[in-house]
């Protein structure tokens, strides 16, 4: 299970911002990942804790979001759903 610190909605606009996955791989820090799994396995925290690079596989078109659900008790599933179908309301972080 992931635990989300920024639960805010984000437009389809900064979204697509954020780097692809493939162009984070190209410049990803090795050894600063090998210095945080370190830290993570010295203090007891590697089964708990995880570090994780933003990416992004697609663009999003206007008004869409990438909604993240509960799909089982072991999966959760992201969808690209219209924004205007959804109730706002019903949406943690809204």
């Amino acid at each position: 299970m992931s635990t989300v610190v920024d639960q805010s909605i984000l437009e389809a606009q900064s979204f697509n911002k954020i780097r692809t996955f493939e162009d984070q791989q190209k410049s990803v820090d090795i050894d600063l990942l090998r210095g945080i799994g370190y830290i993570f396995v010295k203090n007891g925290v590697h089964n708990r804790l995880a570090a994780e690079i933003i990416h992004r596989h697609l663009t999003l078109e206007e008004g869409t979001l990438l909604l993240r659900e509960q799909d089982s008790a072991k999966m959760e599933v992201c969808r690209v759903t219209l924004r205007s179908s959804l109730d706002e309301s019903q949406i943690k972080g809204a």
